[in-house]
């Protein structure tokens, strides 16, 4: 009996695994940012961070 639940979870675990792969894989290249959003980006770097919109806005948030 236990090792029936062994190979189920291991099975159930190994399908999410695949699962999670293949969506990221095809939402990664079916769905593509909006020329808005293309838009708000800068892509040089300032000092090693990637600037989003106006430097000079009066409130903004820093990815790291």
């Amino acid at each position: 009996m236990k090792k029936w639940i062994k190979i189920m979870l291991y099975s159930l675990l190994a399908i999410l695994i695949i699962g999670s792969i293949t969506f990221l894989t095809w939402s990664q290249f079916t769905y593509k940012p909006t020329k808005e959003a293309l838009s708000l980006v800068d892509d040089k770097k300032d000092e090693d961070n990637i600037v989003f919109g106006a430097k000079d806005a009066k409130v903004g948030v820093i990815f790291y």
